[in-house]
């Protein structure tokens, strides 16, 4: 919706509205990703003190630094969930400029080392280090990869383009 448009006003309102009734749910590191998605957008258009309010904002930003912590801390342990789920939130608290980008780069590379360490010579990743086992999951991995570097704003390095095109071409027989 565009500056200045009649319901913006009102939308607004909802949506602080909601962003504090919801608060005080169970937030974990999917939801802390959906919550810093959700307010990204409002904030690169300059909305976001009208779209959440500050007392709401503050609490907010102290969950998700909780949750971002959680990833960065438990990046240590190959664990690639702890991976997938930390690399996007630091990259959205990036993005609304609550931290600088090197966690996040920091969470990338270490989600691409993994990466390469368990995929096979097609690209499926799994946890056989580099059996490259065919499943649903180790064929959807590297597109989910690419998928929160393309909403967090990140273009895909040639490196995740290059496995993803190699996995599609791979898959693609198999159904």
């Amino acid at each position: 919706m565009e500056k200045g448009a009649p319901r913006l006003d009102q939308r607004l309102r909802d949506f602080a509205d909601i962003a504090e009734l919801t608060l005080d749910d169970p937030n974990d590191a999917g939801a802390s990703i959906t919550t810093s998605r959700r307010c990204t957008t409002p904030n690169q258009r300059g909305l976001l003190d009208r779209a959440v309010r500050p007392a709401t904002l503050a609490k907010l930003k102290q969950q998700l630094d909780g949750a971002a912590s959680w990833g960065r801390s438990h990046a240590d342990r190959s664990a690639q969930q702890l991976l997938w789920r930390g690399l996007p939130i630091a990259r959205l608290r990036h993005l609304m400029g609550w931290e600088d980008a090197p966690p996040a780069d920091q969470l990338l590379a270490r989600t691409l080392d993994h990466y390469r360490r368990y995929s096979g010579e097609f690209g499926f990743a799994d946890e056989t280090e580099g059996k490259g086992r065919f499943d649903r999951y180790s064929v959807l991995l590297i597109g989910e990869i690419a998928k929160r570097l393309i909403e967090t704003g990140m273009t895909p390095s040639a490196e995740v383009k290059r496995v993803a095109a190699q996995v599609g071409r791979s898959a693609a027989p198999a159904f």
